[in-house]
């Protein structure tokens, strides 16, 4: 995968966090998508391309990263894209609740 093929969606409830990544992805070639929350990012795979991968928090309003992940993994058309978490809470705890998830990190990532 090379970055002009690759779109990402990124889902946090942090405008900066969102807009960071954004930026930093953009810079490297990828295409970007972003969602304040999950029930946000649901709407935008419906309407979108889907995505080569989805960063997503695991705390956000109206629709948080768990209730979104059950959701993708309902729909066979979205339970296969990769999600990357990252989270303020504790490592072990989010990797245990995201265990298919295919990397977990801490906040602040270091981009």
């Amino acid at each position: 995968m090379t970055p002009a093929d690759a779109y990402v969606v990124i889902v946090d409830g942090h405008t900066d966090i969102r807009e960071s990544l954004a930026e930093v992805l953009q810079e490297e070639g990828y295409t970007t998508a972003t969602a304040s929350n999950g029930l946000e990012a649901v709407a935008l795979l419906r309407t979108q391309p889907l995505p080569r991968v989805i960063i997503l928090n695991t705390n956000m309003p109206v629709m948080d990263g768990r209730e979104f992940r059950d959701h993708l993994r309902q729909d066979t058309r979205l339970a296969a894209i990769p999600v990357v978490v990252i989270s303020g809470a504790d490592l072990d705890a989010v990797k245990s609740a995201f265990s298919d998830a295919v990397a977990c990190f801490r906040k602040p990532v270091d981009l």
